[in-house]
Formats: C-alpha cells, structure tokens, sequence
C-alpha cells in the first residue's frame, strides 16, 4: 500500500512506501524533454525516487552554480504538486550570495503552469544578466503559500550522491534569513550530497510549453521528425 506522507523533516517531503523510498510506484516524474537542454550551460536533471524539497513563504530553497558563460536568460526548475492549495506564486531569483540582492528575478503563477503531482519542468524567462564565467551564483526559489500543514505545498525535485559537482544545494526555514547546505542533513545516509533539478540558459530558452507527462506527447516530444511523416503518410 503506497502512502503520501511528509517525514519529520519540515522542508522534505516524500512519496514513499512501506518500504523502500526507490520502490514507490505512485507517480512516474517527467523526465526533461531533449529539446530544453538546447542553450543550456549548467544543468542537473536526475531527480531521487519522489522526493523534492518544500517551497513555502518559510522554506526558501537554493542551488549553487557556476557558469561557463556570460549570459543568462533563463532557467528551468523541476516541480511537483503534493496537495499544494490555489492561487500560489513561485518566485525564482539569482543572486551571487545567498544573502545578497536578487539580480534579476521572475514570479509565476503555479496554476497557469498547471503543475501536477507528476511533476513539471517550469521556464523562468527573466529579464537577461551578464555574469562572470566560474564564479559562483545561486537560484533561489520559494513559494508564496503552502507548507503551513504538510503536505500541502510545491516541492522542487533533486537528487542525492553530488550529481551535480560544480555547486551544492542549500535551504532555510526562516525566509532566507540564515542558510544551511545540504551536504549531509542528517537525514539518513542516502540523504547526503542533494542538488537540485535544474538548468540555465545562456541562448533564449526554448519555447516549448510546459512539459506534459503523456507518453504520446513524450514521445512526439523526442522524435520531432515523427509528425512531418504522418502527415506526409496520411495525406493531410
């Protein structure tokens, strides 16, 4: 019997079941369609069993990265929906500390993106910035709702054993008034060395819609080609 519940952790929250957390069965996330990694610098798209970190007024959440280019556009985050209530905004800024300024900055409505339990991959096409290559940057996410009694919030999705080695993943409880990394939480031994879902774009980002997780529309999604030839042998 799989079970929706919220560890003892307030900023995790997990899909797991009686068992194992790698063997719950309840949702499938969406893999990252190809064609947004076009424009891409850095980027971690591996995600652990059904688990993210807690977006919320109180629960700010950061990744560390480092860029290879001067540009950036946009970047793309990897959300799911566990209960979370209407009307929520998602603010994503970069900043080049944590404490620091917002550099640039873009606020979505989570039910326009229509994020789902599967999970989403969400586009945050702010105003451009120029940045200094191998230094080091952080995307800073919250929510304006939810968390208040969990699970009843958004989640951005990560993964766990250093996926991503050019930066690390950070969290606060307080609004982002103090920070602690994500190294090793003390929540478990596989809960060690998280990064989060995400990836940064120097280019235009692409402007696909969000992402559907329907295995037609994935499929579709990944062969590109495939349409042009069906129309071609139906004869429309």
């Amino acid at each position: 019997m799989t079970l929706l519940i919220v560890t003892a952790i307030p900023t995790i929250a997990v899909n797991e079941n009686n068992y194992n957390f790698s063997e719950s069965s309840s949702f499938k996330p969406v893999d990252v369609p190809d064609s947004w990694l076009e424009g891409a610098d850095q980027y971690q798209t591996d995600y652990y069993s059904h688990a993210g970190m807690v977006i919320a007024p109180l629960y700010h959440v950061a990744q560390e990265f480092k860029p290879t280019k001067e540009d950036l556009t946009a970047v793309a985050l990897n959300f799911y929906n566990f209960d979370a209530p209407s009307n929520i905004d998602i603010t994503v800024s970069i900043r080049d500390s944590l404490d620091g300024v917002d550099l640039t900055t873009k606020t979505i409505s989570a039910d326009d993106k229509k994020i789902k339990t599967d999970g989403i991959w969400v586009m945050f096409d702010f105003d451009d910035i120029t940045i200094i290559p191998e230094e080091t940057y952080y995307i800073v996410c919250y929510a304006s709702d939810g968390a208040e009694d969990p699970p009843n919030c958004y989640c951005w999705f990560f993964d766990v054993a250093n996926k991503y080695d050019r930066g690390i993943a950070w969290e606060s409880y307080d609004s982002g008034e103090t920070w602690t990394d994500l190294e090793d939480p003390g929540w478990g031994p596989e809960w060690v060395e998280i990064d989060l879902c995400f990836i940064t774009y120097f280019q235009e980002p692409p402007k696909n819609k969000p992402y559907i997780n329907t295995p037609f529309l994935q499929f579709l999604e990944n062969h590109p080609y495939i349409f042009p030839l069906l129309r071609q042998l139906l004869g429309l």
